[in-house]
């Protein structure tokens, strides 16, 4: 006697149905997941731009500048265009033709921001030979292409140069800012 193995089409039908169900329950903490990764690459990316231009700054005993993207290799107004890091060799915050460009970060997601609000100028960021900044503290804020803050990020900058990434310390799933509050992305 032959035996036929295989699957009937009731047995396919409740495999499909069950495959389904658990496929919508995991597809939104999978979306959350996505987002909350794409957020902290880019914020890592910008501490990363940071960190280089510090380094180089030391390096190269020379005043670094970081500055968003403009047109050709000028310093543009738009953080989210990317960041240019460049030897200043006149420390004035502008890409000049005797300046040395070391690095081009490309540009942030469509959609998103990514701004500076920092002591001094919000243009530009500057180290000084000594990796130090030219007092300029001041935060990084990323912000998704959503504008859910959940998915928002900061990264602070101390006038020492060092960056530290700030923690969601009310537990809401929020990043505080700090006096407390909640970070806005509006």
């Amino acid at each position: 006697m032959i035996v036929e193995r295989g699957f009937t089409v009731i047995e396919l039908v409740i495999v499909c149905a069950v495959a389904a169900i658990l496929w919508s329950l995991a597809l939104p903490a999978l979306s959350s997941f996505v987002q909350r990764h794409e957020a902290s690459l880019a914020i890592n990316r910008v501490i990363g731009a940071i960190h280089y231009g510090r380094t180089e700054a030391i390096t190269h005993g020379r005043t670094v500048t970081l500055c968003p993207i403009g047109t050709f290799t000028n310093c543009g107004d738009n953080w989210r265009t990317g960041i240019m890091i460049f030897i200043d060799f006149n420390s004035n915050g502008e890409m000049d033709p005797e300046d040395e460009l070391q690095r081009i970060t490309p540009a942030f997601r469509e959609g998103s921001s990514l701004s500076l609000e920092a002591f001094g100028s919000d243009r530009y960021l500057r180290f000084s030979p000594l990796g130090l900044t030219y007092s300029q503290n001041g935060t990084f804020k990323y912000c998704p292409p959503t504008k859910d803050i959940r998915f928002a990020e900061l990264a602070v900058l101390n006038k020492a140069g060092r960056v530290y990434r700030p923690a969601d310390t009310d537990g809401d799933g929020v990043v505080n800012v700090r006096n407390g509050g909640n970070v806005s992305c509006l």
